[in-house]
C-alpha cells in the first residue's frame, strides 16, 4: 500500500535549482497532466488519488483550468483518503519554487458552478519535504460561501481557518498571498491595486526559506468541479511607480508623467519593464472602464490606445519615465478607472520575472460631469463606534441647475450623515463633508470586513443627471466573538476555554467519526 501511495504522487520534472520568480499568463497551450512541466517555467505537478480520469491542469488562450473530483486540500481530522480506497486524495497543484520573501498574485476567471459543494481553488505555499505530512498555507475562494477562505495545514492536519465570506469572488477576483519573514498574509482585491487583508496572517516558523508556491484545486467531495485563472505572478516587488493616483482628462487629452524606479540592487544586466493597461473586471461598467481610453508614450513615441509599453533600463540604470495620456472620444462614460500593471524581465535574477507596483489611472470624461471625492488615506470605522470616518464631495464643473446627490449604504454595514447633498451653481466647488459610522450588528463577520457607499445623482441639468458614480469601500473592524477564529479547544465557540468546553468534550467521548463504519457519524 505504501508503494501505491508513493507511485500515485506525481512530481514532474522537479528542477534542482529553485526559481527566483515566475510570470505565467497562460497564453501557451500545455497539458500539465499528460506532459508534466517540460518546456515550461514551472517545476512540479503534484497530486495523488481522487478521480484520476477527471483530472485536468490545462493552459491556453490566457487561462489555466484546474479540474478535479474526490480531492482534498486537508481537513481538521488529518484524513487525506476521503474516498476510502487506501490512497491519499491530495488535490492537484501546479508549483514552482521561490526563496525568501515573495508575493503571489492571481485572478479568478471562472468556475463551472458556484453552487457545487465544496469547491476551493487558489494560491498555495507548500513545504517540498512532506515526510512529516503536508505543510501548507492556502488562500482560495470557497464555493459554499462564494467568498474567500484561508487554511493553515500543519503536519497533515488543518489547524487554522479564516474566511472573508462577504467578499464575493466575482467582485473580489484578485488574490494575493505574501510572505514577509515567516508571516504569510492573504489578501483580496477588486482591482489588483487596493488590497483587503483577509486577516492578520499565520506565522509558520517551520516552513523553510525555499518553498513551493502556485495554484491548487480541491473538491472535498465526489462532485466534479473546475476553476479558471488568468495568470500567476510569483516574485518580489522590484519596481515602484509614481505618482500613485494619476489623473488625466479627455478634454484636451491631458497627460501625466509617470516615474518607474527599480527598487532592488543596481541592475547588473539590462532590465525590460512592461507597463500593461488592463480593465477592471467587475468594479465598473465595462463601457466606462476601457483601456483604449488611455495611451502610453515612451522614448520611442506613443503606443496605440490601450496597448502595453516596454521601457528599456540599461545595466546600472534605475529610473525611467513615461507618459499616460487620455484619449478623447464621443462616448458618455463618466469617471473611469483603468489599471496599469508593471512587470520586469532581465538576465539579472533580481529583476527577472518580478513584479512592479500597480496603479489606477483616473480618466475624466468631457461628455459628462462627475463628482470629486476625497477619502484621504481610506475610510476605516469600527463596530464599537469609537472610530468614524469622513470624506468630502464636490462637483467637477459648474452646473446649469441644482444637483442633488443621494447617498445610501446598500449592504447595511454602515450609516452616513447627511444622506443628501445639494450643489448649486454658486457652491459646486465647495467640498461638503459626509461622516461614516459602522453599524454594530450581532453577526460574526470577517475582521476586517467591508461596507459599500453608493451614490445617485439627479438634476435638471443633463450634464449631471444620472451620471455613474463608483461606489466607495469602507473598511470595518469587527467586534463579535469568533471573527478571529476559535481555539481548537473552544468546543462551544464562546471565545473562552473553560469547564463548559470540557463538558462538550465529555458528551462526545468515544464518538466514532469514521464515515464508512457501523454506528459512526459522518462529520464532513
Amino acid at each position: 500500500m505504501m508503494m501505491r501511495k508513493v507511485l500515485m504522487v506525481l512530481l514532474c520534472l522537479l528542477w534542482a535549482a529553485p526559481a527566483v520568480a515566475l510570470i505565467d499568463t497562460f497564453d501557451a497551450s500545455h497539458n500539465f497532466v499528460a506532459d508534466g512541466v517540460a518546456g515550461t517555467d514551472w517545476q512540479a505537478v503534484v497530486y495523488s488519488g481522487g478521480n484520476l480520469p477527471s483530472l485536468q491542469i490545462q493552459s491556453g488562450n490566457g487561462k489555466l483550468r484546474l479540474q478535479s473530483q474526490g480531492t482534498t486540500a486537508g481537513g481538521w481530522d488529518g484524513v487525506w483518503d476521503i474516498n476510502g480506497d487506501g490512497t491519499a486524495d491530495l488535490c492537484p497543484m501546479l508549483l514552482t519554487e521561490v526563496t525568501g520573501d515573495f508575493v503571489l498574485i492571481t485572478r479568478f476567471a471562472g468556475i463551472n458552478d458556484l453552487s457545487v459543494d465544496h469547491q476551493a481553488a487558489g494560491l498555495v505555499v507548500r513545504n517540498p519535504d512532506n515526510s512529516a505530512g503536508e505543510n501548507m498555507v492556502q488562500s482560495a475562494f470557497f464555493s459554499r460561501w462564494t467568498g474567500h477562505i484561508a487554511w493553515n495545514v500543519v503536519n497533515g492536519a488543518r489547524t487554522g481557518e479564516a474566511g472573508a465570506t462577504s467578499l464575493n469572488v466575482n467582485q473580489y477576483s484578485y488574490m494575493k498571498l505574501e510572505r514577509v519573514g515567516n508571516l504569510f498574509t492573504p489578501s483580496v482585491s477588486e482591482d489588483g491595486v487596493n488590497w483587503t487583508p483577509m486577516f492578520a496572517g499565520w506565522t509558520r516558523n517551520d516552513l523553510p526559506q525555499t518553498v513551493q508556491v502556485g495554484l491548487f484545486h480541491a473538491m472535498f467531495s465526489q462532485n466534479l468541479g473546475w476553476t479558471d485563472f488568468d495568470f500567476l505572478y510569483a516574485g518580489k516587488q522590484a519596481a515602484s511607480l509614481s505618482p500613485l493616483e494619476p489623473t488625466v482628462e479627455e478634454e484636451g487629452e491631458t497627460t501625466q508623467t509617470m516615474t518607474i524606479t527599480l527598487t532592488g540592487p543596481e541592475p547588473i544586466a539590462d532590465v525590460y519593464v512592461d507597463v500593461i493597461p488592463y480593465a477592471l473586471p467587475f468594479n465598473l461598467d465595462p463601457e466606462a472602464n476601457d483601456p483604449n481610453d488611455i495611451r502610453l508614450i515612451g522614448p520611442d513615441g506613443p503606443q496605440e490606445p490601450g496597448m502595453p509599453l516596454t521601457l528599456h533600463f540599461p545595466a546600472g540604470t534605475t529610473q525611467k519615465t513615461f507618459v499616460v495620456q487620455a484619449v478623447d472620444d464621443d462616448y458618455v462614460e463618466g469617471l473611469e478607472q483603468i489599471g496599469l500593471k508593471v512587470l520586469t524581465y532581465s538576465e539579472d535574477p533580481a529583476y527577472d520575472q518580478q513584479l512592479g507596483q500597480w496603479t489606477l489611472v483616473t480618466v475624466i470624461d468631457d461628455e459628462q460631469g462627475h463628482l470629486i471625492m476625497d477619502t484621504g488615506e481610506g475610510l476605516v470605522v469600527d463596530e464599537n463606534q469609537t472610530m468614524t470616518a469622513e470624506f468630502t464631495v464636490s462637483l467637477s464643473h459648474p452646473p446649469a441647475e441644482d444637483v442633488t446627490v443621494s447617498i445610501t449604504t446598500p449592504d447595511g454595514q454602515t450609516a452616513v450623515s447627511p444622506i443628501t447633498l445639494v450643489f448649486t451653481p454658486e457652491n459646486y466647488l465647495i467640498p461638503q463633508t459626509v461622516t461614516v459610522t459602522a453599524v454594530d450588528d450581532d453577526l460574526v463577520e470577517d475582521d476586517p470586513h467591508t461596507g459599500r457607499i453608493a451614490f445617485a445623482v439627479s438634476s435638471d441639468d443633463p450634464f449631471y443627471h444620472g451620471i455613474t458614480v463608483p461606489q466607495v469601500t469602507v473598511i470595518i473592524i469587527e467586534n463579535n466573538c469568533g471573527a478571529w477564529g476559535y481555539s481548537r479547544f473552544d468546543a462551544n465557540q464562546d471565545c473562552v476555554v473553560d469547564l463548559l468546553d470540557v463538558a462538550v468534550l465529555a458528551s462526545q467521548w468515544l464518538q466514532c467519526t469514521h464515515p464508512h463504519a457501523v454506528d459512526c457519524i459522518d462529520v464532513r
